[in-house]
């Protein structure tokens, strides 16, 4: 039987290649306190279903998912799959800004309640602009939703990222990485 040559097939937990990254350790951290604060909080609102405000209801469904999608991020980290995880990240961000934004804008919760509907929502880049509070700029809201979007979406901008190694160490590896390195 031949040595195999190259990476694993699937990386597990001992020898994912970005293990050891304090970025991803940070993240990991994050991951485990946000699940831990969500389970005493679900446990909490399973009790009190019919006395939870309006933001809360809306809580109980955003915040879950924003979890799950940053678990997802996790997994494809482990298996290297880095495009795919920055795609998932503006999703991540949308639901930490969407929350954010109920809670500075109540009146906005009539609309998330009612679907939500593209037209009459904030914006991404209003929405995250809010979040950072008055002194921060709103352009640099609008470039970061556009980065992402780029990404999201397919176009010459964001498809040079799907094209980039999913190799660690190899140069050109996507923003994600570079990111997590910091």
């Amino acid at each position: 039987m031949s040595e195999r040559v190259g990476p694993p097939a699937v990386f597990t937990p001992d020898n994912e290649p970005y293990l050891g990254l304090p970025s991803v350790l940070w993240f990991d951290r994050i991951i485990v306190w946000a699940m831990s604060a969500n389970q005493r909080v679900a446990a909490y609102t399973h009790m009190h279903q019919d006395s939870l405000t309006d933001l809360q209801h809306a809580a109980c469904q955003i915040i879950p998912q924003g979890i799950n999608i940053a678990l997802s991020i996790r997994e494809l980290l482990r298996q290297a799959y880095l495009f795919p995880a920055q795609v998932l990240i503006r999703p991540l961000i949308e639901r930490a800004a969407v929350i954010s934004y109920l809670h500075l804008h109540p009146e906005a919760v009539p609309l998330w309640q009612n679907g939500w509907k593209h037209r009459e929502r904030p914006s991404l880049a209003t929405m995250m602009h809010a979040m950072a509070g008055a002194r921060a700029d709103p352009e640099e809201a609008k470039k970061i939703c556009a980065a992402h979007n780029h990404i999201v979406h397919g176009d010459p901008i964001g498809a040079r990222n799907s094209s980039r190694s999913n190799s660690p160490g190899v140069t050109g590896l996507s923003l994600l990485v570079v990111l997590l390195r910091q």
